[in-house]
């Protein structure tokens, strides 16, 4: 019995002795001795990656950039493929491409016919060959019952002939700036070498502010086909003079060698002031039967100055 009294208190003794070291060791720690330090292992520092701003980001709406929209036309009494095609200054090939259902002799009121939309925006691109060989003579402007009428003189200075030649009305500002274009063809499609053709408009609407006119080249194509293998001859014709109208009347006849026996013709009259100015033009579409002479009768009227001279147009389309 005392043997064992002494071995539980023995280990006792043991226990105490550790607790007593234990103690020891922390209250050298607390008293300011150094401790082993750990040496952390190298790393990368992380990347932050700011993304670049959206337009949700800032509150904003991105704005599509502008299209051109076709323009649908709807025939009216006495228009022709001819005369739409001068009013957008687009060429007959153009519409008559974008409108293959289309007969050219055979339109009627109410039929629809889309305008190619390079014609409604007025976008084109001249070649500079073309720019070089077009000349321009002074534009003219004048206020009339219908709105501004204006109109210029375009000559063909090259050795070939032109097609679909269009030209660019640009009113302009006293500042100097651009307020507002409108293209439109050369009165006849085809601007023969060495010749001069007017190309007119007539605004409802008068450009706002505006000061002087510009003009410029849009688009030509040169004839891709011999011209002359239809002829057109005049064989009578008379002008009655007033000052402010003139009335053409005569005969003519289309000649041509095969081919159908109907033929698409224009013929037009422009009027000419004292001072050189186009003051007046009037076109005309007919389909006619080729060899045969027919009366013809077309009325001009001047936007105000007084008529003193009469060029005449004929063309087979």
């Amino acid at each position: 019995m005392a043997v064992i009294i002494f071995s539980i208190m023995k280990h006792l003794l043991w226990i105490l002795t550790v607790l007593l070291t234990f103690s020891a060791c922390n209250g050298s720690a607390e008293s300011g001795d150094a401790l082993p330090l750990l040496t952390p292992y190298r790393t990368k520092p992380a990347v932050t990656v700011t993304p670049e701003p959206t337009s949700d980001d800032l509150g904003e709406t991105p704005t599509p950039a502008a299209t051109a929209t076709p323009v649908m036309h709807i025939v009216s009494l006495n228009e022709t493929i001819s005369s739409i095609a001068q009013q957008y200054g687009i060429s007959i090939d153009a519409i008559l491409a974008a409108n293959p259902e289309i007969s050219p002799n055979a339109m009627i009121v109410g039929d629809q016919v889309l305008i190619p939309a390079a014609a409604a925006s007025g976008n084109g691109v001249a070649d500079a060959l073309l720019s070089g060989v077009i000349q321009f003579g002074q534009p003219y402007c004048s206020l009339s019952s219908g709105g501004l009428w204006c109109s210029v003189m375009v000559e063909n200075t090259a050795e070939f002939d032109l097609e679909d030649t269009v030209i660019t009305f640009t009113f302009i500002d006293g500042e100097g700036t651009a307020i507002a274009e409108k293209n439109v063809l050369t009165v006849v499609r085809t601007l023969k070498s060495n010749t001069t053709a007017p190309a007119f408009l007539l605004l409802a609407d008068v450009p706002t502010g505006y000061q002087q006119v510009d003009v410029s080249l849009f688009s030509a194509e040169q004839a891709a086909h011999a011209i002359g293998e239809e002829t057109v001859t005049v064989e009578e014709r008379e002008v009655q003079y007033e000052p402010l109208r003139a009335v053409i009347t005569g005969r003519m006849i289309v000649q041509a060698d095969g081919g159908s026996d109907r033929a698409g013709l224009t013929f037009a009259a422009a009027a000419i002031d004292d001072a050189g100015n186009v003051v007046g033009v009037r076109r005309k579409d007919l389909t006619v039967t080729r060899d045969e002479s027919f009366d013809f009768s077309i009325t001009v009227y001047a936007s105000g100055n007084e008529i003193v001279d009469i060029i005449f147009y004929t063309e087979v389309n």
